[in-house]
């Protein structure tokens, strides 16, 4: 098998489609294939061998945690409203909890992605505009930098309460969390004296949370305004 040769098939399939979905021009979403993409950060879902659902995520550290930026989710209009897009973005975010990332982030420019985003427990942790860029300079947010409100949903739990402990030495409170789309963070965690433990689901007398709920209760304060993403060194 051409793994070359079957690079470049995907990458042209992936830019068509990206282009009629997005808008964007094809010298922009070339150079973003050509520097950004390689295999092990995007998802593609095909039927009958033709493309019909992509995404791609690329990790970034802001000194004080890891994070993976949800970039250009994409799935062709016969095939929306099947799940497709949550089935993605849930296959990415459990590849982003092995990583040991904290979060995943992404922009969502309209109300109504932005109200669905919060289905899987997307929320703001602050109104500042992020400006994401890769490190040749290739923008990968919004012309518009009011529309640059970054949306994050925690992925690795245990790592985001030790995050948040670290912070907070006075927190004391027990969960139990909930997670459909990583099974791995199902667990009960009590946060005590700057510090995390995490038990097996005999705890039924603790709170339970969703990702969101998580999130927007015991918050942490996010100053990222600007990520940089490097070029992928297996993309060529």
């Amino acid at each position: 098998m051409d793994t070359g040769s079957s690079v470049t098939r995907l990458r042209k399939a992936m830019s068509a489609i990206w282009q009629e979905t997005f808008g964007d021009d094809a010298d922009y979403v070339d150079r973003y294939l050509e520097n950004y993409d390689a295999d092990d950060n995007r998802i593609v879902i095909c039927k009958q061998d033709e493309v019909v659902a992509f995404l791609h995520y690329h990790r970034f550290d802001t000194g004080d945690f890891t994070a993976s930026y949800i970039f250009g989710v994409v799935t062709v209009p016969h095939y929306r409203g099947s799940g497709i897009a949550r089935g993605m973005i849930s296959g990415a975010m459990k590849c982003m909890n092995q990583h040991g990332d904290i979060f995943a982030m992404l922009i969502a420019e309209e109300e109504s992605l932005r109200s669905w985003y919060a289905t899987m427990g997307f929320a703001a942790l602050s109104e500042t505009p992020v400006r994401v860029s890769g490190s040749d300079g290739l923008s990968f947010d919004n012309d518009d930098t009011n529309l640059n409100i970054a949306l994050y949903r925690i992925v690795n739990v245990e790592r985001y309460l030790e995050l948040y402990a670290s912070r907070h030495a006075e927190a004391c409170f027990d969960v139990m969390f909930i997670d459909g789309m990583i099974p791995a963070n199902n667990a009960c965690y009590s946060v005590a004296r700057g510090r995390v433990q995490v038990s097996d689901w005999n705890c039924d007398n603790y709170r339970r949370m969703s990702p969101g709920e998580l999130l927007l209760t015991y918050p942490i304060e996010c100053n990222v305004s600007e990520i940089i993403i490097p070029t992928s060194s297996s993309s060529q």
